[in-house]
């Protein structure tokens, strides 16, 4: 992150908050009356903090990419995605992305490597989405995943996947980063 305060940028000063919803720990949304540089004050901010998360791109020696395909109540409907959760509190970020590739596929990866980390919505807060690549990636075990959904583990190679992405299959926006983060990082 630069280390300068560009002019006419200065922090929002928090004049009040107040927890309108709290789901501990998936969820708080605070209501804030804030104080802009300029003097306004705004009433009504709507701040959300979430876990932090992770998203792994796994890929095989053969350049096949692992996915998950799962419904998402969000959406509504099945999706691709790739395999990730939240992060447990003490947890290293690596740490948990190699657990959650373990529980959700069954696969593991002595070869991995950090792509960044990111807020998904800046206006409002959140939490951190760190996003990992591994390769050589290689089944060791059954899926053991208690996420709420069952899901299917489906491996694509690169044209597979670059048709289910045109084709808008990929709903998530933290896999498409990934994925993307990912090939980019080939070059």
């Amino acid at each position: 992150m630069p280390d300068f305060q560009p002019s006419g940028l200065s922090p929002w000063k928090i004049l009040d908050r107040r927890i309108v919803y709290e789901c501990f720990p998936y969820l708080r949304l605070e209501r804030q009356t804030v104080e802009l540089p300029d003097g306004r004050v705004i009433d009504d901010y709507h701040r959300l903090d979430t876990p932090d998360v992770c998203v792994i791109c796994p890929i095989t020696k053969e350049g096949a990419f692992i996915m998950l395909r799962a419904y998402r109540h969000g959406i509504g409907h099945p999706s691709l995605m790739l395999p990730g959760g939240v992060i447990e509190d003490g947890e290293v970020p690596i740490d948990a992305a190699k657990r959650e590739l373990l529980e959700e596929t069954g696969y593991s990866s002595d070869c991995w490597s950090a792509l960044g980390d990111f807020t998904p919505l800046s206006n409002y807060g959140c939490g951190r989405l760190y996003i990992f690549k591994c390769t050589l990636v290689r089944k060791i075990q059954m899926p053991n995943s208690d996420d709420l959904e069952a899901s299917n583990v489906e491996t694509l190679t690169k044209d597979q996947l670059s048709e289910v992405t045109r084709l808008g299959q990929i709903q998530s926006l933290s896999s498409i980063t990934a994925i993307s983060l990912a090939m980019c990082n080939d070059l």
